[in-house]
């Protein structure tokens, strides 16, 4: 396959993430390669990174996740920017870092789109993106009108939700800390609960009580051992 067909083929992926959850990006990283059947292209949407996901108003300072202020994490709105970092081009998606895949994430790129945005039941933090249908679209606002606005994500919820640019995906994509886990059917798994991340990124915020599912805490572990194993010998540091 030449570069240009590779490409062409790949599975695009944005990925909201921060500096401290580098143990978190490393069990994701690894979770999709293991299953894609198609090349990734993942983009880390980290402010320390710099790029696009530099100087953003998040209405306070990093490093105070769900600060009763401002955005609830330090990437919480980079997942709106997408469609114009995709230059408006073909299908994006949007993972946030706290998460594995346990399926093919080719099955999610390629589903059927009945609207412009598949989301899941609750929230936005799994989406996957017609890109162009966001081009030249007077009322979505510009990556650097979204810079300096501070918006949150019910502000961005609201407009495409009022257009009719919003359909659901299936639970499948976003299993809740275990909550409905179907080996045979589950494709993602989401440790939501901040307070209950098996890496512990936030000791200094959150107290950490043990994880309701054991079986859970498990997986996420296997995936990045596997993960740990698979970098020292197959990507740069």
């Amino acid at each position: 396959m030449n570069a240009s067909n590779a490409r062409d083929s790949s599975v695009k992926v944005y990925v909201g993430t921060d500096p401290r959850m580098h143990k978190a990006e490393i069990a994701l990283e690894y979770s999709i390669y293991k299953h894609s059947t198609v090349p990734v292209d993942i983009v880390w949407m980290d402010f320390a990174r710099g790029g696009l996901w530099a100087d953003w108003n998040i209405g306070r300072e990093h490093g105070h996740p769900y600060a009763g202020q401002g955005w609830a994490t330090d990437f919480s709105c980079f997942r709106f920017a997408i469609p114009e970092a995709n230059h408006f081009e073909g299908r994006a998606i949007y993972l946030d870092v706290d998460m594995i895949l346990v399926g093919d994430i080719k099955e999610l790129f390629d589903l059927p789109m009945p609207s412009a945005v598949l989301i899941p039941s609750k929230g936005f933090d799994v989406m996957l993106y017609d890109c162009a249908a966001f081009k030249d679209r007077l009322w979505w606002p510009s990556i650097e009108e979204m810079k300096k606005s501070g918006a949150r994500i019910s502000d961005y919820g609201k407009l495409l939700n009022d257009r009719g640019m919003l359909a659901e995906l299936s639970a499948a994509w976003n299993c809740c800390d275990g909550d409905g886990y179907e080996p045979a059917t589950t494709r993602l798994v989401h440790y939501t609960n901040m307070r209950t991340q098996p890496w512990k990124p936030y000791p200094d915020v959150f107290d950490y009580p043990p994880h309701p599912r054991p079986d859970m805490v498990a997986l996420w572990q296997k995936y990045y051992d596997e993960g740990i194993e698979y970098f020292a010998t197959n990507r740069k540091p």
